[in-house]
């Protein structure tokens, strides 16, 4: 009876006041001077295939807040430590349902494997709130990024625009609304509190 008990009141009630604690902290957070009004976003037409086999598309995330980075074959290996967003996933852990970290296979060299993936996620620990994935045409991804963020300008080939340097955040409504450097305290202080604007934007 007692293990019935903490199954069915008492657990429900510890989620429920995570969520309401995060819920209070977010309304009183405000845009950084990194928010923007952008129009692209995911391509459309991509299917993400994640480590854990399951499908996201571009409508399957809206109403999510996304923070996408992009990854290749070398990625797991740039760093000794844990995975900048770490301390960021631990933070929100149980208290949202509405934000997502994905890592996106952007290699146009050699596809990534489910083995590959799934050894990037257990490297850095990922919860399953974060998802690790591949997708049939990177460069389309990688289209809108360079359209948005950096005037049309071609920067595939410039890898301090990918992991573990600079992330890129979707909004609610599924388009890009602002970069960050995490190497820059500055930039990393301003998405942690920026996403809890967007959450509850």
């Amino acid at each position: 009876m007692v293990v019935m008990a903490i199954l069915l009141i008492v657990l429900p009630l510890i989620s429920y006041l995570l969520v309401r604690q995060g819920a209070l902290i977010r309304q009183h957070a405000a845009a950084s001077e990194y928010i923007k009004e952008l129009p692209g976003g995911l391509p459309p037409d991509q299917l993400f295939i994640s480590q854990r086999g399951d499908t996201l598309t571009a409508e399957r995330l809206l109403g999510k807040v996304v923070v996408v980075e992009c990854i290749n074959s070398t990625s797991a290996g740039k760093t000794g430590e844990r995975h900048p967003l770490f301390e960021i996933q631990e933070a929100y852990e149980g208290k949202t349902l509405n934000l997502r970290f994905m890592s996106v296979w952007e290699d146009t060299g050699r596809a990534a494997t489910t083995a590959d993936l799934a050894y990037f996620g257990s490297r850095f620990a990922v919860r399953e709130n974060w998802h690790v994935v591949s997708c049939g045409q990177p460069e389309s991804l990688l289209s809108s990024i360079d359209e948005n963020f950096y005037n049309g300008e071609k920067k595939s080939g410039d890898s301090d625009l990918f992991f573990p340097h600079v992330v890129y955040v979707l909004n609610k409504e599924g388009h890009w609304c602002a970069t960050y450097k995490l190497d820059d305290q500055q930039a990393y202080d301003a998405l942690f509190n920026d996403l809890l604007y967007l959450i509850d934007r």
